[in-house]
């Protein structure tokens, strides 16, 4: 998949907000709704997307749902009433149905939603009602999520068509669901898939490409740290070579014991100049980094090793300016009210390129 030209992408910030997004599109679907998920939770959220999607089979939409055999175990009986209505539901690799594809590793951490075609999701927002903070014990909840309209949406679209087909053996109607998408804006968008069906591992690729050639800045956000060695290595080089390099992680986790695995890196990479925070007010849940001026990333993929190496995963890659300030913002207030950093200590830490000697003494 090649980047594409002419889209429109919106920043999400949050469950709620993304979910008042993706319910606004869904109510406008006249052709097909494609809806997946990691974790679809059998609560009072799931249900507000389950009652929407069965509303819209009655109507006639075509709508077909997709879901990982672990992450969201007990959906299959909870999705009933929209097969019922006539719509399709399908698990990805599910528990007990013994396959040669099957190993309880392999997972599909990957969130979309396509609708007509026109509309495309994706992030690290999941189903449930711990995303929306309801559940106290779990308290807030920080995530982000992008909506786009453009030509990028068509691949967002062939990644759902491969699952769907890989989980139920039914071929996509390419005709149907591959209609023409005319430009909606000017950003570059550049939509990854990665997994263990390919041995390019392509997002940690490009993540490390992009750490490689940051001049600036990289302003990383991840609930899951633990990286290999190459990107370990090119954080710190990147720090030590004059970046601002800044990663913002969490300070309790829904899995305490890669929380801890993630610190065991820290005083290495403060060692080379790499400043990190963690967010404290709740679970960071945000799938985010930007690098320099114009190139940002959103998606499923954490920086850790499962990720990279053994989930089904999805990043959307956008080139421009826009996208890029919005999140410098957003990161710049996560710091502030997450992470404790004071207001002028923010701006008083932007990077700032080391001086370059002239060049009749450079050696």
């Amino acid at each position: 998949r090649w980047p594409t030209m002419g889209n429109a992408v919106e920043l999400l910030v949050d469950a709620e907000r993304a979910y008042l997004s993706m319910e606004e599109a869904i109510e406008s679907a006249e052709k097909h709704i494609h809806f997946q998920f990691y974790i679809l939770q059998p609560d009072g959220t799931g249900a507000r997307f389950r009652d929407l999607l069965t509303r819209k089979a009655k109507e006639g939409v075509e709508v077909r749902v997709l879901v990982d055999g672990v992450g969201s175990f007990y959906a299959e009986r909870f999705m009933q009433p929209l097969v019922a209505a006539g719509g399709e539901f399908a698990e990805f690799l599910p528990v007990g149905r013994l396959s040669r594809h099957w190993h309880p590793n392999l997972r599909n951490h990957r969130k979309l939603v396509v609708v007509d075609g026109k509309v495309g999701f994706t992030g690290g927002v999941n189903i449930g009602d711990e995303y929306t903070g309801r559940k106290k014990r779990v308290g807030s909840w920080r995530d982000t999520h992008l909506r786009i309209q453009g030509p990028a949406v068509r691949h967002l679209q062939e990644i759902f068509a491969e699952d769907w087909h890989f989980a139920t053996g039914r071929k996509p109607d390419t005709e149907h669901w591959f209609e023409s998408v005319v430009p909606q804006g000017d950003a570059r968008v550049h939509i990854i898939a990665s997994g263990p069906d390919t041995d390019t591992q392509p997002i940690q690729r490009i993540f490390f490409s992009a750490v490689n050639s940051a001049t600036e800045r990289v302003w990383l956000t991840t609930p899951y740290f633990v990286p290999d060695q190459p990107m370990l290595v090119a954080l710190e080089t990147a720090a030590l070579r004059g970046c601002d390099v800044r990663l913002l992680l969490p300070s309790r986790s829904d899995a305490p014991l890669v929380l801890h695995a993630g610190r065991s890196y820290y005083n290495e990479l403060l060692a080379c100049g790499v400043r990190i925070f963690e967010y404290q007010p709740g679970i960071l849940h945000a799938k985010t980094m930007l690098v320099d001026r114009s190139w940002a990333t959103v998606g499923s993929s954490n920086m850790d090793v499962r990720s990279f190496r053994l989930n089904f995963e999805v990043n959307a890659m956008v080139y421009g300016k826009h996208l890029a300030d919005q999140l410098a913002q957003v990161f710049r207030r996560d710091l502030i009210q997450g992470a404790g950093l004071p207001a002028d200590g923010v701006e008083a830490a932007e990077p700032t390129l080391p001086k370059r000697p002239p060049e009749d003494v450079l050696p």
